[in-house]
């Protein structure tokens, strides 16, 4: 499984799992959103991701200097 360490080790924990180094060197993930363009305008959706981002820049130590995370880019599919 690929995911971001902090949130590894925080399910590890909770889990009783052992979390080990991958015994090759692997390429860094990037952390996307997507989602269909037909919910680009949708306010719902738009909360929504807007929260799931937010949520992971906090858990990753990703906000910006002002303390705010920044709004996820469109990625629609």
């Amino acid at each position: 499984m690929n995911a971001p360490m902090p949130l590894v080790h925080e399910v590890a924990g909770v889990l009783g799992l052992v979390v080990r180094e991958a015994p090759i060197a692997l390429p860094p993930v990037p952390f996307a959103l997507l989602w269909h363009e037909r919910f680009q305008a949708d306010p719902a959706h738009r909360w929504a991701r807007e929260r799931v981002a937010a949520a992971m820049r906090r858990r990753l130590g990703l906000d910006d200097a002002a303390g705010r995370a920044a709004p996820p880019s469109r990625r629609a599919r």
